[in-house]
């Protein structure tokens, strides 16, 4: 559970971080913010534990290698349904959000990480 909330405190302070780094990104106040850190955070959080029970069996380095490609496919894919379902976020293009999504992967992976070591 509390890996839960570390993920979804790193995955906020990640996207806001983005869409202050990329100018294609943009997100419309507060609300737009923390929907998108709700939304990222809850199936970010879920993505790990998925690949970290299914891929235990693998060295630790394919697992994370494994979990930053699934991260980063699943946050693009979120900003494509957040700019198309919604007016709080505003993607120009796919280039944008594939930028945007490997940022937002990165950001997100490194904060949880030195999150988790603190802890």
């Amino acid at each position: 559970m509390v890996h839960l909330f570390v993920s979804f405190f790193a995955m906020a302070c990640s996207f806001w971080v983005t869409t202050r780094l990329v100018g294609a990104v943009q997100v419309s106040g507060l609300r737009g913010a923390a929907l998108g850190a709700l939304l990222f955070g809850t199936v970010n959080g879920a993505v790990w534990w998925f690949v970290m029970g299914v891929v235990v069996v693998v060295p630790l380095g394919t697992a994370y290698t494994v979990l930053f490609l699934m991260r980063w496919l699943v946050n693009t894919l979120l900003l494509m349904l957040l700019h198309t379902s919604t007016q709080v976020l505003i993607v120009k293009n796919f280039s944008a959000a594939a930028l945007a999504g490997v940022l937002t992967t990165a950001i997100g992976m490194t904060v949880e990480m030195l999150l988790m070591q603190s802890l």
